[in-house]
């Protein structure tokens, strides 16, 4: 009768160790401003950006007839971007700023990267009113300058102050006075120029 029996269910082992290897991480960022915009045909625009990380995404408001300045101040938290440690040192966050185009395909100015590992090893995990070079793929041209705050927290980790997010650095130097630099290496490296999609 033994032998008629089916044998009984094995435990999904694998499957549940790997969920218990995800772990929920925080990202927070805010978007304070863009300058010196470069659209295809040289024009104000209508601008906005668009962010993604992982699954998340979050589009800001669009603005109006802008070029030189293009103040949002919005500020976004994703409390629960669950991914694996190993994905999480090799993930970015992007910021893309697009011109608002009513009847065609809204025209991609440009995008910058930052690594989520190389935020959450500076100081108060934060890297704060920092102006990103944004960039198309096409072209290594800089097409415009966008000014965020972004922290990136592992759990238990605490989140920096208010002040800590909105306070400007001061000076390019002040990172290295830190020694932030001397422990993430150059910047280069969480900084991502271009992307393939």
């Amino acid at each position: 009768s033994d032998l008629t029996r089916p044998p009984p269910p094995n435990p999904p082992i694998l499957f549940l160790d790997a969920i218990a290897c995800m772990l929920e991480y925080v990202v927070g960022f805010s978007i304070f401003e863009a300058r010196s915009l470069q659209t295809e045909d040289g024009n104000p625009c209508d601008p906005f950006v668009e962010v993604e990380c992982s699954d998340h995404s979050y589009q800001t408001a669009h603005l109006e007839n802008r070029d030189s300045l293009a103040p949002w101040n919005e500020t976004c938290i994703w409390p629960h971007v669950a991914m694996y440690p190993k994905e999480f040192e090799s993930s970015f966050i992007e910021f893309k700023v697009y011109a608002r185009h009513w009847f065609t395909r809204n025209f991609l100015i440009g995008k910058t990267s930052l690594q989520l590992s190389f935020i959450n090893k500076r100081q108060s995990h934060l890297y704060a009113r920092r102006w990103l070079p944004l960039r198309r793929d096409d072209s290594p041209a800089i097409t415009g300058m966008l000014n965020v705050t972004v922290y990136v927290l592992q759990p238990g980790e605490m989140a920096p102050s208010a002040t800590l997010q909105t306070t400007e650095p001061l000076s390019p130097d002040d990172d290295a006075k830190q020694g932030a630099e001397q422990e993430v290496g150059d910047l280069g490296t969480a900084v991502l120029t271009s992307t393939v999609e």
